[in-house]
């Protein structure tokens, strides 16, 4: 064999023995990042179910917070309601006690009948009947 085919040879033997670990070493590249790309994959699928649930979790939120306006409007309502029930009751007694305030002085004398005129009218403010 010449020498001519013998540096050929020996080429084509480096050549396939640099191509077989060009190929080994970029297999191994490729299988790092394959596994790097499938553990990020894992990554992303679990951020997408906390994400989702985040998500059920706002609604929730969202859905507690207009009940509890919805309620806080309704209680609102029944204690303006119970107010303004409370300012003509307090309107009624004020009533009686200027009218109580205004009466003389009984004579000790009638006290008995005195107590008992304020019994009655006392009554018939508590039947409705004045």
């Amino acid at each position: 064999m010449s020498t001519g085919w013998r540096y050929l040879a020996l080429l084509l033997v480096g050549a396939v023995i640099g191509a077989g670990a060009a190929w080994a070493w970029q297999g191994k590249t490729i299988d790092v990042f394959t596994a790097q790309r499938d553990a990020e994959r894992g990554t992303v699928a679990d951020l997408r179910s906390i994400n989702q649930q985040c998500g059920v979790a706002v609604d929730l939120s969202k859905t507690a917070v207009a009940e509890l306006v919805r309620l806080d409007a309704e209680r609102s309502a029944v204690a303006r309601a119970a107010v303004e029930a409370a300012k003509g009751r307090a309107a009624v007694a004020e009533g009686r006690a200027r009218d109580l305030l205004r009466r003389s002085p009984s004579d000790p004398a009638n006290t008995c009948a005195s107590i008992t005129d304020l019994r009655q009218d006392y009554m018939k403010g508590r039947a409705g009947t004045k």
